[in-house]
């Protein structure tokens, strides 16, 4: 058995991250001690891996860290050695010093305090700055700053460990995982057509909003289609999305917006017969139905369970998963709330106009609640990539598709859950026509 020993300053943090990266991730056993000098020691037998432990080392435990912006790094170093998985690893704090022998490994990153960095978010408290709907700014996130978001470099670091453990003889054997991979679909708009004043209003948007009349002209014949020619409403794709996700053995997850009224961000009722009957459709084919929690939920205690408790009433499968409505997010709050009602999975925590690892992870962890200083019984799932954040970086259809199977790739290599989401609106309708087929040759890659 494995022996890692540390300072006990900040050990609910530090022990957090080993049981993440030991536990969870490479499934070995280990028995932690407490020393008093500033590093972390990994020993098996006579052999020792010394990382230095420099963040936390230098912190008052009785000072708040995650609100001092002062301690989000200035600069990224770069560790280069034949034992990365890749070219190099970015550090985050420490050194780039790395010296290693038939017993010993000096690992001069901390990569302990980069770890906690990454999966805790708590840069996204310590940042002030927001986007126009009060959400982290995304292009002052670290990883995004010094563009390493599209690796997953808590990844990085395990398999970086793993190789020292194996250069200097530690005989161990870690969990086998596959890579799993998650097709979710949020339900921001339920169908198009459903009714008159829907037409009326996306007919008044095209003309008096976008002042675009060949866009009028093609919405006015689908609605004609929608009520003359039994056509399909274009965003009525459940049931192709369940046949896309079916022919590689996978069960969708649809994610509903459960509002108690409807707003400028809600389009439809999950209380209405034919919302009702698809959920059903859903879940007798096998397929996940989670939350959407509407716009103000992510730090509405009261609303959140309100919304909960509604379609928990509505569904008779378990509501136990799910991804806030517009990736709204409010650390670590909105975690707190999810935690607090019972939810088992959480997967908010992607970009809104990048695509990639915003927890640079590509697998599903444990989260650390960084006010009340505990790991939470709620697990993030990542979202990767998203139709629309991943669309904004992109020229064209193929770029899009190369980008996407980059991304697989990438999650692949570490046995990883890729998970995507696509809005079943946005598969042949107006500026998605035609994306479907993008859709499928996504899945296809799998």
């Amino acid at each position: 058995m494995l022996e890692v020993s540390f300072q006990s300053k900040f050990s609910n943090e530090k022990n957090y991250v080993f049981d993440v990266l030991f536990n969870e991730i490479l499934g070995l056993e280990y028995l932690v001690t407490y020393h008093q000098t500033p590093n972390y020691q990994i020993k098996s037998g006579n052999k020792i891996i010394t990382i230095n432990d420099v963040f936390f080392a230098e912190l008052d435990e009785n000072v708040n860290y995650y609100n001092n912006y002062n301690l989000i790094p200035e600069k990224i170093k770069y560790l280069e050695s034949e034992l990365c998985s890749e070219n190099d690893i970015p550090i985050l704090y420490g050194d780039v010093a790395f010296d290693i022998d038939l017993d010993n490994a000096l690992i001069g990153a901390d990569i302990i305090a980069s770890v906690f960095f990454m999966l805790s978010r708590w840069e996204e408290i310590a940042c002030v700055s927001k986007d126009k709907h009060n959400r982290p700014d995304e292009n002052e996130m670290l990883a995004v700053k010094f563009d390493f978001y599209h690796r997953p470099i808590v990844n990085e670091y395990v398999e970086f460990l793993w190789n020292v453990f194996n250069k200097i003889g530690f005989k161990l054997t870690r969990k086998n995982k596959q890579t799993d991979f998650y097709l979710t679909h949020d339900v921001d708009f339920f169908s198009k057509y459903s009714t008159v004043g829907n037409y009326v209003k996306s007919a008044g948007g095209e003309i008096i909003k976008r002042r675009s009349f060949s866009r009028f002209r093609k919405l006015t014949s689908g609605y004609c289609a929608y009520l003359f020619k039994n056509q399909k409403d274009p965003f009525d794709t459940f049931d192709y999305l369940m046949n896309i996700a079916e022919t590689k053995s996978i069960k969708a997850r649809f994610y509903f917006i459960p509002a108690i009224r409807k707003g400028k961000d809600v389009h439809y009722s999950i209380l209405q017969n034919n919302v009702k009957n698809q959920m059903s459709a859903i879940a007798e084919r096998g397929h996940y139905i989670g939350i959407h929690p509407s716009l103000k939920t992510y730090n509405n205690e009261k609303l959140f369970k309100a919304e909960l408790d509604l379609i928990k009433s509505v569904c008779t499968n378990n509501i136990d998963e799910g991804r806030q409505h517009f990736l709204m997010f409010e650390n670590p709050l909105t975690w707190q709330i999810w935690d607090e009602y019972g939810m088992r999975i959480d997967s908010t925590i992607g970009f809104n106009s990048h695509a990639g690892f915003r927890a640079g992870i590509c697998q599903e962890y444990s989260i650390f609640d960084v006010v009340l200083r505990e790991k939470l019984k709620l697990k993030e799932r990542p979202l990767i990539l998203m139709d629309i954040g991943l669309r904004r970086q992109c020229n064209n259809q193929e770029e899009f598709l190369c980008e996407s199977k980059k991304l697989i790739d990438v999650t692949r290599k570490y046995s990883g859950d890729f998970v995507m989401l696509w809005h079943n609106s946005n598969i042949n309708y107006l500026e998605w026509d035609n994306w479907g087929k993008i859709y499928e040759k996504i899945v296809d890659y799998f």
